[in-house]
């Protein structure tokens, strides 16, 4: 049953999927129970290299398991990637309390899991070249792909390469959906993250993705908030009325509330942060604007979607803003061999070493009562609806 607090009193029973599985019902069930009163953990996996292990890596420095792990589907529609997708096999295993080995890890529980995806597109100027940003540093590997969308009549140009691709798109990435649907795995669901730019992007109008991007006749990179919120929603009723998938929670998390789709299509509120290195607060105006949208009932739980630095476990539980999770990023720094290295002072190792996250800080966190890790989690697949 639903357990009401202080802190989740004013947040909704009932998932925006009306068809929503029972085990999604449940993890929805677990989430609310403990909003307010824990945290619980998470840490995003590595979807680019196959060797760089984030699950053991956690382990190996606090001796605890995540509770939440995160995957992306960044390779799953690029032909000749195949070697890389092997991000649902690791989400099922971590489900089944299982390592990327197979091996258990915890008894009688089930960890949970998150999906992302950085969706690849061709980059349209030349061939077999895919990749998502509009405004990366090299600009080779930007891509002049455009939601097809015609935001003066509120149609889309179905006719379009561009349309087209997108439908073929989510036909792939729906297979991998509905494999885990079949293992009765339920996911959060975090698509089209970060749409309208992050931190630094915000400020100038632009998108840094291009599903944040303009209409299919906009060559810019300007930021479009109808184009992408007619991508979400039908992205949101294809998944759910074309291919009857209905295991995930659907978290929002385009970084500026007047992105906000509608309470119809979203479950919970995302915001990732990336704090200068040490700086161990929780702050309080994000989770108040995130709090206040204004074409919204307020009635969602918000998460850290994903971090670089963590909250220290006072600055997490000092104030009445409250998130659900937090959702620490990868490592990303390798040799010159492409080999990924864990160096104390990598600064592109957002988990690794002590560049972002102190060791002390690390065990200090994930040994705190309140803080949810794989062995604290309850087996909420035993919930009675």
């Amino acid at each position: 049953m639903f357990t009401q607090t202080t802190y989740n009193k004013k947040i909704t029973t009932t998932l925006s999927d009306k068809n929503a599985t029972d085990n999604t019902k449940k993890l929805y069930q677990y989430l609310y129970n403990c909003y307010g009163s824990k945290i619980i953990s998470g840490q995003m996996e590595n979807a680019w290299n196959n060797d760089c292990n984030m699950l053991n890596r956690v382990y190996a420095d606090v001796k605890k398991y995540p509770a939440i792990m995160g995957f992306d589907l960044l390779n799953y529609t690029i032909s000749g990637k195949s070697s890389f997708n092997i991000q649902t096999q690791r989400a099922i295993n971590f489900w089944n309390g299982k390592n990327y080995n197979g091996d258990k890890i915890t008894e009688s529980k089930h960890g949970i899991v998150t999906f992302m995806w950085h969706w690849n597109v061709p980059l349209m100027t030349k061939d077999n070249a895919f990749g998502f940003y509009t405004t990366n540093e090299n600009p080779n590997s930007n891509t002049s792909f455009r939601i097809p969308y015609d935001i003066s009549t509120k149609t889309w140009i179905k006719d379009s390469f561009e349309y087209k691709q997108i439908i073929s798109d989510f036909e792939l990435i729906a297979t991998e959906l509905l494999t885990l649907q079949k293992n009765d795995i339920p996911i959060l669901w975090r698509p089209l993250h970060e749409a309208s730019g992050n931190v630094d992007y915000q400020k100038d109008g632009k998108a840094w993705f291009w599903w944040g991007c303009g209409t299919k006749t906009d060559s810019s990179n300007i930021a479009c908030k109808e184009s992408y919120i007619a991508l979400y929603k039908l992205m949101y009723n294809f998944f759910q009325k074309e291919k009857n998938i209905h295991n995930l929670i659907w978290v929002w998390n385009a970084q500026n509330i007047s992105w906000y789709p509608d309470d119809d299509y979203v479950d919970l509120i995302g915001y990732d942060v990336y704090r200068e290195p040490k700086n161990y607060i929780n702050d309080d105006s994000i989770y108040q604007i995130y709090s206040n949208i204004p074409n919204s009932k307020n009635n969602k739980m918000l998460a850290l979607t994903e971090n670089g630095v963590f909250p220290s476990k006072e600055s997490f539980f000092s104030s009445n803003n409250r998130w659900s999770y937090f959702m620490t990023w990868n490592d990303g720094n390798h040799d010159n061999t492409g080999k990924f290295v864990t160096r104390d002072t990598a600064q592109g190792n957002f988990w690794s070493g002590n560049f972002h996250n102190e060791n002390e800080h690390k065990i200090d966190v994930f040994n705190c009562s309140d803080i949810i890790t794989l062995s604290d989690i309850e087996d909420f697949t035993s919930y009675n609806l």
